[in-house]
């Protein structure tokens, strides 16, 4: 075994965890999302060991170095050496091309006879995993798959990459806004360009991608997800300038009450309700919240889709702890805290969910163990404007950074007002 290989791995181990492994609650955590995904087993102590939270006598297992490496996507620890050992290809060269061909081929020549495709769905993932890994890809492949139907349909927005909003997934909604253009795309896109610009506090985006989509008109043949995001976009412009917009709460809640639950509208984790209870959560309507995540709890027990059932159960269980303790229901939220599993986050979201998760946990117990990893996923994501849902002591230096961050970013520190929405 070769050592500059293992110390490679950890890394690698990280990367698809979606944080840091800094404690030994992130061992913990680790090792149950290796159970849950591979039905093995991998012990606490080994990865404490492994990551050198507790002093390792001897290198590792094989048993341990395959295990980790199959989590991360390869067969083996073998094939995990092999991927490092391998000439890379180049975007420009022959063998770079045949790969991107290839992938773009998936979605440009595959039928699909239904959304509901669980085959696909499954391809669609795998493909996101490997250029994930593969960025040399990543700019090349979503412009060419942005001119395909499943490429729009599938990566663009049933998977919607949310820790990678700020960064690659975000500039891919561009591409996707060249080639389908049409009122509901432009909703789609431009209201989460918009969400984007309100977690990484740029307030003069915020109005600008407002305007954009409220300058289209949503309608019932649309998707519900969109007219999700149609409300949401309203709520976080009126939040930045500093108003309430209860008109938005009013129609959002009439037009759910006309819309009729179906199958369809839970295919992607990102549904109606989860969507608008989000919003409402962030900009501090916690009542309306409660009664989207009540309802899409009636609904998934209608319609529970396997695919995407695990981490829609654990990011309303997310919300609502965030829920309760910003109301003053601290044992409430703790005891709903105690059920949350983040390794069952989506892999989408897997960052921006256990950011919250941590700061929350944090808040409830006065402490300040996770402060290096608030740190890391702060930096990965940008999603600065978290750090204020909190106002304790907890984050108050998080807080301090995110004012900086701010001036820096508003013209002579001032943010831009509007005089309504």
């Amino acid at each position: 075994m070769e050592t500059e290989y293992i110390q490679l791995l950890p890394q690698e181990v990280e990367k698809k965890l979606g944080r840091r492994v800094l404690s030994s609650s992130d061992c913990h955590d680790l090792s149950t999302e290796i159970e849950l995904k591979l039905k093995i087993k991998v012990s606490f102590n080994t990865l404490r060991r492994f990551f050198g939270l507790i002093k390792a006598d001897h290198k590792p297992s094989l048993y341990t170095l395959n295990s980790l490496s199959c989590f991360c996507g390869y067969s083996s620890f073998d094939d995990f050496i092999n991927s490092k050992r391998e000439h890379v290809p180049g975007p420009e060269t022959a063998e770079g091309n045949g790969l991107l061909n290839y992938l773009v081929l998936l979605f440009k020549n595959t039928e699909v006879n239904s959304i509901n495709d669980a085959t696909y769905y499954s391809m669609v993932q795998h493909t996101i995993d490997y250029i994930v890994h593969h960025t040399y890809l990543i700019e090349r492949f979503q412009k060419e798959i942005a001119t395909t139907k499943n490429g729009q349909n599938y990566y663009y927005e049933l998977f919607v990459h949310f820790d990678k909003l700020r960064t690659f997934y975000g500039e891919g909604l561009h591409f996707y806004l060249q080639k389908k253009n049409d009122s509901e795309a432009q909703i789609f896109a431009n209201s989460l360009l918009c969400f984007k610009s309100w977690l990484t506090v740029n307030d003069d985006d915020v109005q600008r991608y407002h305007s954009l989509v409220k300058g289209q008109t949503i309608c019932k043949s649309m998707k519900p997800p969109v007219c999700a995001r149609y409300f949401a976009t309203q709520l976080f412009c009126a939040n930045v300038i500093g108003v309430r917009n209860d008109l938005v709460l009013f129609e959002s809640r009439q037009f759910y009450s006309a819309l009729v639950p179906q199958k369809d509208h839970y295919i992607s984790f990102y549904c109606f309700e989860i969507i608008l209870a989000e919003a409402m959560l962030l900009t501090g309507h916690y009542e309306e919240a409660i009664f989207y995540l009540d309802e899409l709890s009636i609904n998934l027990n209608k319609f529970f889709p396997s695919t995407i059932d695990i981490p829609l159960l654990e990011a309303i269980l997310l919300f609502k702890a965030i829920i309760y303790f910003l109301e003053g229901k601290k044992q409430k939220s703790l005891e709903v805290l105690g059920y949350i599993l983040p390794q069952k986050f989506c892999f989408l979201s897997k960052q921006y969910q256990t950011l919250l998760y941590l700061l929350l946990r944090g808040s409830i117990r006065n402490s300040y163990t996770d402060q290096e990893q608030v740190d890391h996923l702060v930096k990965e994501t940008g999603f600065t404007r978290l750090l204020f849902l909190w106002k304790n002591d907890y984050n108050q230096k998080y807080a301090d950074e995110s004012e900086k961050l701010i001036y820096t970013m508003s013209k002579n520190g001032q943010k831009n007002k509007v005089s309504s929405i």
